[in-house]
């Protein structure tokens, strides 16, 4: 089962009910983070980098 969240009240609330769905019918949950890129799309295509993208990806578990 699978759940986007952002860190809004409205999400946190979803995500309590996926819990509660993902426990009664016994699946795993993933929670997605909803979330756009620090300097958006442009930015990442302009410089390609791995350390950014780590960077990105630390930052979205982080925030997740």
């Amino acid at each position: 089962m699978i759940v986007g969240v952002d860190g809004s009240a409205e999400s946190l609330e979803a995500l309590r009910y996926a819990l509660g769905q993902a426990r009664r019918l016994e699946v795993a949950l993933m929670p997605v983070l909803a979330w756009e890129l620090p300097g958006g799309q442009i930015a990442a295509r302009r410089v390609p980098s791995a350390q950014y993208a780590e960077l990105l990806r630390e930052f979205a578990e982080t925030a997740l």
